[in-house]
């Protein structure tokens, strides 16, 4: 029986992929804290302006990338008090893709977020046509989502996918979205962490039962269960002072967001990470670090190409990280529209040959 005051810690590891690639998307050579390479990941937004999840997919897959990884949001309020966090995290600009009576009203959120497919059915999409990359949300806003229902719906992609999964987790940040799902502000951490430590035992006991403030059932059989023993690794996405207590007790590791490429606090950071994880007894081989890579932009006309300048202070900037203990770098691409879809891919595989 699991409990709200029980510590659910089923270990998660990341394993590595089923073959190897005609380009790896891993630093050869470069060793993260772990002796683990690190690995270059794609972290995109798909909508009917895009390539499609599937096309993607095979796109990332064929380019030697290690992961795809989407994000999600159900909807935008029209009415909304809360600013969005990310208007200056230094990706790259997106096309102005809105309704432009809405973006005029709300110049401060991107326009992609009013088109964003749902995560999970993209990457079963995705899961059919590869058989190497790891399919991950980055994130999945875990207070808009029911924990048996979400449960059963990981389990799944693991299933179809053969054990890819990485599942990217956040409290969100927009109030008036996550009330539109009947979840108060204030409880929003409770309830994350209860639907997290509710779906390990839904995932791991044959009659799972959870007993908590917010989430509360009886023994029940749930399947299937994942391909990963005790489920995909889930990976936290905020980025605030309670964050490590929160990945030391029920995460896998540390996507992440809004961190500047270049930021000085960001190494101290994985450090303190990995001080806490020992201090708890968590095997330091199972921590994982995942962030946002260096924004390669197109110069002059042709968008598969880029600015030898940015992409040598770019490999310094992974050399950096890498240096630091991070396990994977996303490349964030924003959602260019289908034309750019390929050459935008290209441009970023060429800046792997380049550091590989």
């Amino acid at each position: 029986m699991v409990t709200a005051s029980t510590i659910h810690d089923s270990p998660s590891g990341i394993a590595p992929p089923a073959r190897a690639s005609p380009r790896c998307g891993r630093l050869r050579g470069g060793l993260g804290a772990r002796g683990r390479s690190v690995q270059f990941g794609i972290h995109i937004i798909v909508n009917h302006l895009t390539l499609s999840p599937a096309e993607v997919a095979r796109a990332v897959e064929e380019r030697g990338f290690d992961s795809l990884f989407l994000g999600e949001h159900t909807h935008i309020p029209v009415q909304r008090d809360s600013a969005y966090i990310g208007l200056d995290d230094g990706s790259p600009p997106q096309p102005s893709e809105g309704p432009d009576e809405l973006r005029k009203r709300r110049p401060d959120l991107r326009a992609n977020f009013w088109y964003l497919y749902d995560p999970f059915i993209a990457l079963a999409a995705a899961a059919t046509v590869t058989e190497r990359i790891r399919l991950g949300t980055a994130i999945c806003l875990i207070p808009e989502r029911d924990p048996i229902t979400l449960a059963q719906e990981i389990a799944t992609l693991d299933q179809i996918s053969g054990g890819r999964v990485i599942i990217g987790i956040g409290s969100g940040w927009n109030r008036e979205e996550m009330a539109n799902h009947g979840v108060a502000w204030k409880d929003r951490h409770r309830v994350t962490r209860e639907r997290v430590e509710a779906m390990k035992a839904l995932w791991t006991d044959e009659e799972a039962e959870y007993h908590g403030e917010t989430v509360d059932f009886d023994p029940v059989w749930c399947y299937p269960k994942p391909v990963q023993e005790g489920g995909p690794p889930i990976l936290m996405g905020q980025n605030s002072p309670r964050t490590f207590e929160r990945i030391v007790r029920y995460c896998d590791g540390w996507i992440p967001y809004r961190i500047p490429i270049g930021d000085p606090e960001i190494l101290p950071a994985i450090a303190e990470l990995r001080s806490e994880w020992a201090d708890a007894g968590r095997d330091p081989e199972a921590l994982h670090v995942a962030m946002n890579g260096p924004a390669i932009p197109p110069t002059g006309d042709d968008p598969a190409e880029a600015d030898p300048a940015v992409v040598e202070a770019a490999a310094a900037e992974v050399e950096r990280l890498r240096e630091g203990g991070v396990d994977r770098l996303l490349f964030n691409l924003g959602s260019p529209k289908r034309d750019l879809g390929y050459p935008t891919l290209d441009r970023y595989a060429g800046f792997l040959e380049r550091i590989s």
